[in-house]
């Protein structure tokens, strides 16, 4: 028994080595974009300037070539000052269109959130502009779960799945958001004391934020 327990540690140790080896082969950062579908509104302007034969911005995606998967290509209607139609061409790591669910999102991320649990640092984040989605990106709703939600079933699932090989995990969770570059902690129970506010602290253990308020969890 003792000896089948030790094969079982040490294939889980080359399985980390392995998954987080293609990880870095992938790259350390990485950028995907996501194409939300028009709005109603947008989509009512759309045709208004197509009544009015005026020409509207398109968006496409490279369907074969080194951009599949990765590209969007855009292109911007000429002026009425004789400007010809300009087309701009960008590419990501990954690419999301409009038709793309959380499910196939959160599938590029998945292996993310397992080197996480392989003890490695992981930072995922949405930017756009406002109204872009992405608040429905990380976080969905009931019937459409976004990142985080899908983020944290994964760790627990696979905790237990280790706790049956004889790993332990202890998970603690925090919640800080950062709002025109001033710290508010999600999850304190009362304003800090006055002359104390958050700061980032960069030492050996890693980067960490002061006075922040950790709670233990043992569910999603």
């Amino acid at each position: 028994l003792a000896d089948a327990e030790r094969r079982v540690y040490e294939s889980e140790l080359i399985r980390r080595r392995l998954h987080n080896t293609i990880q870095e082969l992938k790259g350390n950062i990485r950028v995907f974009a996501r194409v939300r579908p028009p709005s109603s509104s947008e989509m009512a302007g759309e045709n208004n300037e197509q009544a009015t034969g005026n020409n509207v911005m398109a968006t496409e995606f490279p369907s074969s070539g080194d951009l599949l998967g990765r590209g969007i290509e855009i292109t911007v209607p000429g002026s009425l000052t004789g400007q010809p139609p300009q087309k701009h061409s960008f590419a990501f790591d990954k690419v999301f269109g409009p038709t793309a669910d959380q499910a196939t999102v959160f599938e590029e991320i998945s292996e993310l959130i397992q080197s996480a649990l392989d003890g490695h640092k992981v930072c995922i984040f949405a930017y756009g502009q406002t109204g872009s989605g992405k608040t429905y990106t990380m976080f969905g709703n009931d019937q459409n779960r976004g990142i985080i939600p899908r983020a944290m079933a994964q760790v627990f699932e696979s905790s237990r799945s280790l706790g049956k090989q004889g790993w332990r995990f202890t998970m603690q969770a925090s919640m800080l958001e950062i709002y025109n570059e001033e710290y508010k902690d999600l999850l304190a129970k009362k304003k800090l004391p006055e002359g104390k506010k958050h700061t980032v602290v960069h030492d050996a253990n890693g980067t960490t934020v002061s006075e922040l308020t950790y709670v233990d969890v043992n569910t999603p």
